[in-house]
């Protein structure tokens, strides 16, 4: 199912479109110093504004006002491009806390544990907020970062789809994501904190509920 996903984002994909995980230097290399407008709505259950699946109110920054994704490791995120120019390519920023993974799949590309990085360092400034619009409360309290490039344009006011997978290790993991932009290497455009995507732990049955179960299988029957 992975690689299936996996050729359906690399068939999207426009002209000379790379995707990769970036470095922190990477990261920094691109030009931030424009206005960054919020002109990119994210969604998970088709409806980019406060559909099935968007939390309103929660005490926990990382799910207040997002879409979040519970229970299940793959899925898919619907971004829109609410502009009147195209976009040459998405950006991915992917925050985790809480627990462990081993690797998390976006569009055609891998980001493992390594790969993440701390949050103090630019474009996030010393109070851990994005340029653009501040999640400092989110992201002072994220155990790593990353950004991934995704290798993806959209067109003005269309939508293009990224698979995403979740390899969930241990605890009770949370992925935050937030999207960007690009023209060229500036950062065109986001997401506002009310269109971002929240990712939730897969809750697996416990050793003895597995046992439990098998048992009333077989005693009857099916």
């Amino acid at each position: 199912m992975a690689a299936l996903l996996c050729f359906l984002v690399l068939a999207l994909g426009g002209p000379g479109a790379e995707a990769q995980v970036l470095t922190l230097e990477e990261v920094q290399a691109l030009d931030w110093s424009g206005s960054i407008p919020m002109k990119i709505k994210a969604a998970t259950d088709g409806v980019f504004d406060e559909g099935p699946d968007y939390w309103y109110e929660d005490p926990d920054p990382w799910f207040n006002e997002s879409d979040v994704v519970q229970d299940v490791p793959a899925f898919v995120i619907s971004l829109y491009n609410n502009r009147q120019h195209d976009l040459d390519d998405l950006t991915f920023l992917m925050a985790y806390k809480d627990g462990t993974f081993s690797q998390i799949h976006v569009g055609d590309w891998v980001a493992a544990p390594g790969d993440f990085y701390g949050n103090t360092e630019e474009p996030f400034g010393p109070a851990g907020n994005r340029p653009g619009n501040g999640e400092t409360a989110l992201y002072n309290s994220a155990e790593g970062v990353v950004f991934v490039r995704i290798g993806l344009g959209v067109a003005a006011r269309d939508t293009v789809e990224v698979p995403v997978e979740v390899i969930q290790g241990t605890g009770a993991l949370v992925v935050h994501f937030d999207f960007y932009g690009l023209e060229g290497d500036e950062i065109a455009c986001s997401c506002p904190a009310s269109h971002d995507v929240t990712w939730d732990t897969v809750c697996f049955p416990s050793a003895t509920l597995q046992e439990t179960w098998s048992k009333i299988k077989v005693l009857f029957w099916f």
